[in-house]
């Protein structure tokens, strides 16, 4: 582990090893964290998001129909029923409903195979083809 402290922002940098309990690796690799204690805040996040969606309204951004946000600013038209702010909070939901979603497979998928097994309680889930 090396923490850095010779810039702003600190840096930690770990490798990693997980392993299950036969000790079979079943996850390695390395990270990096940075203290963005300063970013963290949620009007700065929300900002963040209101100046990437006002790039899009003004086609500053390449591609925009690659982007949620791009439809949600078609569909809104004149923005009585949908409005920016509204357009910001969906944008900023995703970043949390994403990590959610990733989690709750996660978990389904440790529980579909715990120590290498197949767990009986959840074979109705598998289809057979």
């Amino acid at each position: 582990m090396t923490i850095v402290r010779t810039r702003t922002p600190a840096r930690l940098s770990f490798d990693y090893l997980i392993q299950d309990k036969s000790r079979r690796s079943v996850a390695s690799g390395s990270q990096r964290l940075v203290d963005t204690a300063r970013t963290l805040s949620l009007d700065f996040l929300k900002q963040w998001i209101d100046k990437r969606v006002e790039d899009i309204t003004i086609g500053r951004t390449p591609n925009p129909e690659k982007t949620m946000a791009w439809y949600w600013i078609k569909n809104a038209g004149d923005s009585k029923h949908f409005s920016k702010k509204a357009i910001v909070f969906e944008c900023f939901h995703n970043f949390v409903a994403f990590s959610q979603w990733g989690n709750t497979i996660f978990g389904v998928m440790s529980r579909l195979s715990e120590n290498g097994e197949r767990n009986q309680q959840f074979d109705s889930l598998t289809v057979d083809s």
